[in-house]
């Protein structure tokens, strides 16, 4: 009874477009590679989107808590004309640590950080003497 019954995909699909067609042309073969290249392409390009979202926003949080924690490393030592960065437990990231001149007790302290020597984040912020 299995073996009189075969499922012939082409053969319902007769006489729905022209006629009676027995295999597929190379029109159809031609717009369904097309079909597939744009939904590939899109896909592919998503994933490259993404990944390239997720480095930077890593980069960047790296590079803030790198700030924060000089920052903070800052404002624990005496007051100073000039500032050395703390360890940098980070490969391929830079500190500057910049101090301006004091106004009457208030000093501005600038922490820049750099990755790859590209400037990521600065941040800024004031010491009492």
């Amino acid at each position: 009874m299995l073996g009189l019954w075969r499922w012939q995909p082409f053969k319902l699909a007769k006489g729905c477009f022209w006629g009676k067609e027995e295999g597929v042309i190379i029109l159809e073969t031609a717009v369904a590679l097309a079909l597939l290249g744009m939904v590939g392409t899109a896909i592919f390009s998503g994933l490259a989107t993404t990944s390239k979202a997720v480095f930077l926003a890593n980069e960047r949080t790296t590079a803030l808590s790198l700030a924060q924690s000089q920052t903070e490393y800052v404002n624990t030592l005496a007051y100073s004309p000039e500032y050395t960065p703390d360890l940098i437990p980070y490969e391929d990231y830079d500190v500057d640590i910049y101090a301006d001149e004091p106004y009457g007790d208030i000093q501005k302290i600038t922490v820049t950080v750099r990755h790859h020597d590209r400037p990521v984040i600065t941040l800024e912020s004031y010491k009492l003497q």
